[in-house]
């Protein structure tokens, strides 16, 4: 059946009605979320339009068209939305029914520009609710003023979502979806799942105590059976985002990200100093001490500046990985073993010389023990008061790991409570005076005592934290370790080299090596001149 639009519109002028009219009819509609009441309410709808059109005598019914559990605002998701417009361009009906214009778009130009694209293929709209028939000469002008008005509501319902995520974040309700490892969400609070907290634990633990990577850590935990929600490795990111999420150690973080317009899908990241942070061990338990996490973001921090070197791919496995650099091709030295006849030994070469030999890098190989007696005299020359350098460490320690905070806290529920014992006992005087029923007494008494119980199980966990602080940081001891590694005498350890080379640059004039040496706990760099040959190594230092 050819239906022409000519035809429709002189038919409608002279008197007649669309159900006057022969014509394929179909039916579109679109449910914004997938929860049980909206689906059901789109069942409702396929009914509802399947009896309208087959009722009116004139109408062929033609299979509808729906969405459902997605955005109005924009066409480009909407599957079935955009299967319709190219039915109809290719002729399959003649007139689209649907309820109004904020089901069919909610954007000006986008209604104006499919309603027009099909009436081009001599398809019209029926918007019931809004009385808009698109076979009409007025089309325009009505549909302008009314899609206008529903994409000013989509505006406003937007500036209301936002409003209302600030002040959920002013109150402290956690936002996000459900998907975080340790908790599950319970009416804006997070409840600690005790499984995957200890999956978390263990995470935290490998990472800042055993000196484990992020890829090491997914194995080992695959190899204890543990795998993520997908029955995969915990992935390099995964792992980035527990170390980094500042709910594990009991605070609230909020106001991360920011929609530009209520228009565009574009998310702005906002600057880290722009989040809202606080502890809030009420609204977010912590799942591991602060002073753990902590420990284990310096350390992540302090890779992180490394991966960001150009050309260069770090790795923490080995003592001088990602700390020896080639000066000519900007690359990492890698480790390599020769093996001897009764021993081995580790040496370092860069990874142009690994590949290609002496046609690809000259700079030569450097043997990890060469390095570390060059290592160790610089720290001879320049450490000369040694017990300083260590309660420099050491308070650098209690600062990172203050019990302060644990206190302000413990002395906060400690306060609350105090306040629920005058409030019972001023209940009881109520109760002897007789201005308070028995029953009115022991259900506030009640009230009272669980509030009381809640906050001093609040502070008993507070001060097993705080205790296992102490234990986990004894001063004494750490000196005495801080000492004896600094002395160098048992070679270096992965966490001492670290935590003090910045990087060694290696370059050669002639027959020379020249390392340029930077240190962490000094800005300064070290020029250390290396002679090697078969039989002999030796070396100097520059002094200025």
């Amino acid at each position: 059946m050819v239906v022409d639009l000519y035809d429709i519109r002189k038919k409608l002028l002279d008197g007649k009605t669309l159900y006057d009219i022969e014509l394929n009819v179909t039916w579109y509609s679109r449910v914004s979320t997938d929860k049980e009441e909206q689906l059901h309410s789109l069942q409702n709808q396929i009914t509802y339009y399947t009896q309208f059109i087959n009722k009116v005598p004139k109408w062929h019914y033609v299979e509808g068209y729906y969405d459902e559990g997605i955005s109005g605002k924009s066409a480009e998701k909407r599957e079935g939305f955009l299967k319709m417009i190219n039915d109809g361009i290719n002729g399959k009906f003649n007139l689209i029914i649907t309820k109004e214009l904020s089901r069919f778009a909610r954007n000006t130009v986008e209604s104006i520009k499919y309603t027009r694209e099909l009436l081009k293929n001599n398809v019209g709209v029926l918007f019931e609710t809004d009385a808009i028939n698109t076979f009409l000469p007025d089309m325009d002008f009505k549909l302008t003023i009314m899609s206008g008005m529903a994409q000013d509501e989509l505006r406003k319902i937007s500036e209301r979502v936002k409003f209302g995520f600030k002040r959920s974040i002013d109150k402290g309700v956690v936002l996000g979806n459900d998907l975080i490892w340790g908790y599950k969400k319970d009416k804006g609070k997070l409840v600690v799942v005790e499984e995957e907290a200890e999956i978390i634990r263990k995470i935290f633990d490998m990472y800042a105590n055993k000196n484990l990577g992020f890829r090491a850590i997914g194995r080992k935990l695959a190899e204890e059976g543990i795998l993520n929600n997908n029955f995969n490795n915990f992935s390099y990111s995964t792992l980035s985002k527990i170390i980094t999420n500042y709910k594990y150690k009991g605070y609230y973080c909020g106001h991360k990200t920011e929609k530009v317009d209520y228009m565009l899908e574009k998310i702005k990241k906002i600057d880290k100093k722009d989040w809202v942070i606080y502890q809030d061990f009420e609204n977010v338990p912590p799942i591991v001490s602060e002073s753990l996490w902590n420990k284990a973001n310096y350390i992540y921090n302090i890779k992180s500046k490394k991966n960001k070197m150009p050309n260069l791919v770090y790795t923490g496995r080995y003592s001088y990985s990602s700390k020896i650099i080639c000066g000519v091709h900007n690359t990492f030295y890698q480790r390599t073993v020769y093996k001897y006849k009764n021993n081995e030994k580790e040496l370092w070469e860069c990874r142009e010389y690994k590949n290609n030999g002496i046609k690809g890098c000259n700079t030569v190989h450097l043997y990890t023990y060469e390095l570390n007696q060059i290592i160790k005299k610089l720290y001879d020359m320049i450490i000369t008061n040694k017990k300083g350098i260590v309660q420099d460490i050491i308070d650098m320690y209690k600062k990172l790991y203050n019990e302060n905070e644990y206190d302000k806290v413990i002395l906060k529920y400690k306060n609350i409570n105090s306040d629920i014992l005058k409030k019972k006992d001023l209940l009881l005087d109520l109760l002897l005076k007789e201005k308070l029923s028995e029953s009115e007494f022991e259900s506030r008494n009640n009230k009272f005592n669980n509030q009381y119980m809640e906050y001093d199980e609040k502070i008993k966990k507070l001060e097993l934290e705080k205790s296992k602080l102490k234990n986990e940081f004894d001063y004494d001891k750490l000196s005495l370790c801080i000492s004896n590694e600094i002395n160098f005498n048992d070679g270096f350890s992965n966490y001492i080299l670290d935590n003090l080379i910045e990087k060694i640059i290696v370059n050669r004039v002639d027959d020379k090596i020249i390392l340029d040496i930077y240190l962490k706990i000094i800005s300064k760099k070290y020029t250390c001149i290396v002679f090697k040959d078969k039989r002999k190594f030796s070396f100097e230092f520059l002094i200025d």
